[in-house]
Formats: C-alpha cells, sequence, structure tokens
C-alpha cells in the first residue's frame, strides 16, 4: 500500500500488483507519481487499487509534479497535517472531495499530455 497525498492535505491509500508494485521498493524519497486509470473502491473507507490499465510513473516531469514535490518537502509534521480520505458514509466528505477530485482531475489532464 502506498499513501497518495496533496495540497488538500488529505491522503488515500492506493494498492499496486506485481511490477507496479515493484517501483516502490527501496525508494529513497516519496517521490511524486501520476496515476491514470485507478479504481477508487470503498470496502472499510476509500482506497485506490490497480488494475490491468492503470498506468504509473514515478517522478513525471511535469511543473504540477515540481509543485507537489516543493509543498511535500516543505512540509514539518506530515503525521498530523495530513488526514484520510474518509467514506462517503462516514464524516463531513463533500468539501473535502471537491479539493480532491480536482487536483486528481488536473493530474489525469497533465498525464494525458505524456501520451
Amino acid at each position: 500500500m502506498v499513501s497518495i497525498c496533496d495540497e488538500s492535505g488529505f491522503f488515500i491509500q492506493a494498492c499496486f500488483w506485481a511490477e507496479q508494485a515493484h517501483a516502490f521498493d527501496n525508494l529513497p524519497d516519496c517521490p511524486v507519481v501520476a496515476i491514470k486509470n485507478i479504481r477508487v473502491v470503498e470496502y472499510g473507507g476509500k482506497s485506490m487499487n490497480q488494475h490491468e490499465d492503470t498506468y504509473l510513473e514515478l517522478r513525471p516531469k511535469h511543473p504540477r509534479a515540481l509543485e507537489l514535490r516543493k509543498w511535500f518537502d516543505e512540509l514539518k509534521d506530515r503525521e498530523s497535517v495530513l488526514k484520510p480520505i474518509v467514506s462517503s458514509m462516514e464524516g463531513d466528505f463533500g468539501s473535502r472531495r471537491q479539493d480532491s477530485v480536482r487536483l486528481i482531475a488536473e493530474m489525469n489532464d497533465q498525464v494525458r499530455t505524456f501520451d
């Protein structure tokens, strides 16, 4: 499982399998990742799960990736700042979702430029 986060202050767990799971082995840092076609599942909370069409790129060469890297590097106390994304059945999810969807959609648009 890999935690994915952005400036919204929330994170979500993503599960990768086989080759893509090994891409995260022995990384010296927490890289920015671009992910395309990953499933959002709701089983005991929200998470993301890789499937056969999932595209993963570590450290994409894109201005948005540089912004995210800078933001993450400047976080002082990551554990107290970042909060998990909860299920739509739990808590006040409505306002949080807009920020997260916008940022994930933004990365998807940018990843399309790599195709």
